[in-house]
């Protein structure tokens, strides 16, 4: 596992092993970190982390217009950012970090898989030839296309399978399922 999966399963632990789907609302809750849902009607954005506003706030601003399981995984992936080290120095009041690395955005989307599709639920689900991509998807309040990435990460599903195409980059290769 990597430290960012490490840090959302002992986050996913301190509240309690919650089935699945996990209530992002109540995990910011916990964080003291409040949500604002905003409407742009564009993909301007999907999600931004403050981790301190002028009033002394730590908020998660989502974009409305995307899909409820894309504004669901958009802010467990801000909160990647809030909780892993190196990620949320930015300075009071700042809206937006345009130096974002491509292996912060890795972690902060492996923080939000484990949080939202934890391993330890998914290892336990029925075994088929084929998962069930789009039921799981349902279940765990996620896309699709998230629910492909992960499984193919912790190695519960091939790449080769119709299923399973097209994930192979997202995943990065990935099979390591320890």
């Amino acid at each position: 596992m990597t430290w960012a999966e490490v840090t959302a399963r002992k986050l996913w632990v301190r509240l309690g092993s919650p089935e699945p789907p996990v209530d992002v609302g109540a995990v910011c809750r916990t964080l003291g970190v409040e949500i604002w849902v905003v409407s742009c009607g564009s993909a301007l954005f999907d999600a931004v982390y403050t981790p301190r506003t002028r009033d002394g706030r730590r908020l998660v601003t989502v974009n409305g217009a995307l899909s409820r399981e894309r504004q669901r995984f958009s802010v467990a992936h801000e909160l990647g950012h809030a909780l892993l080290a190196g990620h949320a120095a930015r300075t009071a009041g700042a809206t937006w970090n345009l130096e974002r690395s491509p292996l912060r955005e890795t972690e902060a989307n492996r923080f939000a898989a484990e949080l939202l599709m934890p391993k330890l639920l998914l290892v336990r689900e029925p075994r088929r030839l084929v998962p069930p991509v789009k039921e799981l998807a349902a279940r765990y309040l996620v896309s699709r296309e998230a629910m492909r990435i992960r499984l193919v990460q912790l190695g519960l599903m091939p790449l080769h399978t119709d299923e399973g195409a097209g994930v192979a980059e997202e995943a990065g290769g990935l099979k390591d399922a320890g």
